[in-house]
């Protein structure tokens, strides 16, 4: 009978434990989809134009990212992994005390040797930022790779294209279709058709950039 009861009573305590690290596993799995969701509502990137010229040098406009501005006492002096297309680079960055990424020297374009090192194809590429101790944390840009042959035009979204900044950011939300003004979509798609490539700019926060 001793026995008996000891068997129940390991078997008891063996049901407690396991529920108990079930409990922690749970929690651990909770702050880390909260984690992942407060860097995805606070973090974004810019996409970027790129040109490669006829003497094979690249020039192109600043990789800028902002990342998780809400735990900027942890993540100070952070790296920033750059990938292209899928695939890793040796491309890095490093957080600075906004929270906005920078490269060594400080600023935010790469040199030529760097971007001609990118797995880099004509037209668009998909660049995505990640924390290398955070790999949750991701934003995700584009940079298209013009010839500077191109011809653009280049058009702020809230005004020309939008009725007013509330709208642009609302309207969709509450389902409002007549954001835009009459006939712009006809206008920019004779402008596409004409062999213009257009470039949208905005004054919105990046952490806005993917909605937008």
């Amino acid at each position: 009978m001793p026995v008996e009861q000891e068997e129940a009573t390991e078997v008891k305590k063996g049901s407690w434990l396991s529920r108990g690290l079930n409990k922690l596993s749970e929690a651990a799995s909770t702050v880390k989809t909260k984690t992942a969701s407060l860097l995805d509502f606070h973090s974004g990137a810019a996409d970027i134009v790129c040109v490669k010229h006829k003497d094979g040098t690249f020039l192109c406009t600043g990789f800028n990212v902002h990342v998780a501005r809400d735990a900027k006492s942890t993540l100070r002096d952070e790296t920033i992994d750059i990938s292209v297309n899928g695939q890793a680079t040796e491309l890095r960055m490093v957080l600075g005390d906004r929270h906005n990424g920078q490269f060594i020297d400080g600023g935010v374009i790469p040199s030529s040797t760097q971007l001609a090192e990118l797995p880099l194809r004509e037209g668009q590429n998909s660049v995505t930022f990640q924390l290398t101790s955070a790999p949750n944390s991701r934003c995700e840009a584009v940079l298209y790779l013009w010839s500077p042959e191109e011809a653009l035009v280049i058009c702020d979204i809230d005004g020309p294209i939008l009725k007013a900044d509330l709208l642009g950011y609302g309207a969709g939300k509450l389902g409002m279709a007549d954001a835009a003004h009459k006939g712009v979509c006809e206008v920019f798609n004779f402008i596409a058709a004409s062999g213009y490539k257009v470039v949208y700019v905005s004054s919105r926060p990046i952490t806005k950039a993917g909605k937008t």
